[in-house]
């Protein structure tokens, strides 16, 4: 009996020694020599709260990821491409080199989702040698040439912008193996644009009688974000179809309201305040102008409805627009009101815009 004491009094004093090597050695110690536990993790998480509900949607929405890291001088150091299945959690991760010097660094993440149709077109995202200021990756619109000049007539897969700085620690013989450097927020940079015609008589609407299209001038985005300056272009809707717009009526089961409005669908890139777009409604038999008003100033007409803080707030949490217009015996438009978002206003009287 004295013996087998003796015996469990040393496997005691073993496993304590061992238990205090580990602990004052760290990744230096004989334990954890060659171990994969002892490389570093340095993790990135992701965030899409910029939206109206203020809730992170990230993981439902984005399924695709761009990550580039730049140095402090600007100089890329990684960039990784990773695909996700939509989820629930927001649990993803992605893991920068454990090779990192210590120090700071940039990240630029562009992020996908998943569009509504088969047919939708990706932005072209441009690689840089340099992170430099206005001049470095850009996200450009799939256009394309038409005899008036270009324009973007599919839907857009859904764009993701973020950016965040990262400071990759010294590491020592102490320090936590594993550690979150950075939270990249994102921002959405695509945008639904539904343009509904409706007469007032409720006489049906031909969806081949009439032309849809938004005037812009920026078809890229920079590194910041940003829109880059260009040639004028047009986006053009990917879907034109007739609706029942009941423009706040109530539908019944038994009582259906007849298809007799006209719904007009655009995907637009990301909208800034201070950069106007044209929108405009043409007749195709005469090719008269019907409607035609400032894109951005119509919409600002409802930004009282929402709890956002500024203006680019308002533009960058409303993932969908809708413009709902009369038109009155005639062919034309009935400026007493419109629908912005199914909110009723009346807008300014001047001329044939706002």
């Amino acid at each position: 009996m004295p013996a087998r004491q003796n015996i469990f009094a040393l496997l005691l004093r073993a496993a304590a020694f061992v238990t205090a090597s580990a602990a004052l050695t760290g990744c230096e110690g004989f334990i954890h020599d060659h171990e994969p536990d002892c490389i570093p993790h340095y993790t990135v998480t992701f965030r899409y709260v910029r939206n109206v509900l203020q809730a992170d949607a990230f993981a439902p929405q984005v399924t695709e990821l761009l990550l580039y890291v730049y140095d402090s001088a600007g100089n890329p150091v990684d960039m990784q491409r990773v695909a996700r299945q939509s989820s629930e959690e927001n649990n993803f991760r992605m893991e920068l080199p454990s090779t990192l010097p210590a120090g700071s660094y940039t990240l630029l993440a562009w992020g996908m989702g998943t569009p509504k149709s088969g047919y939708a077109l990706p932005f072209s995202i441009g690689e840089a040698d340099r992170l430099a200021p206005f001049a470095a990756h850009t996200a450009s619109l799939p256009l394309q040439a038409y005899d008036g000049g270009n324009e973007s007539a599919s839907e857009l897969v859904p764009l993701f912008h973020g950016t965040a700085s990262a400071v990759v620690p010294e590491q020592t013989d102490d320090d936590t193996l594993s550690a979150n450097v950075a939270t990249v927020y994102l921002t959405r940079d695509t945008h639904s644009l539904d343009i509904l015609l409706q007469h007032t008589d409720g006489t049906p609407l031909d969806p081949a009688e009439f032309d849809f299209s938004v005037t812009s001038d920026s078809p890229m985005l920079n590194a910041w974000n940003l829109p880059v300056n260009g040639n004028t272009f047009r986006y053009r809707p990917w879907s034109v179809e007739q609706t029942s717009a009941s423009f706040g009526r109530q539908e019944t089961r038994q009582q259906p309201e007849a298809a007799s409005g006209v719904i007009a669908r655009l995907s637009l890139s990301r909208l800034m305040e201070g950069r106007e777009q044209t929108v405009s409604v043409t007749r195709r038999d005469t090719g008269a102008e019907i409607i035609r008003l400032p894109l951005l100033q119509s919409l600002m007409l409802i930004k009282d409805r929402y709890d956002l803080s500024s203006d680019q707030d308002y533009l960058d949490c409303n993932e969908r627009f809708s413009l709902m217009f009369f038109l009155t015996e005639g062919g034309l438009w009935s400026k007493s009101s419109i629908y912005i978002n199914g909110w009723r206003v009346v807008p300014p009287q001047t001329g044939t815009g706002l």
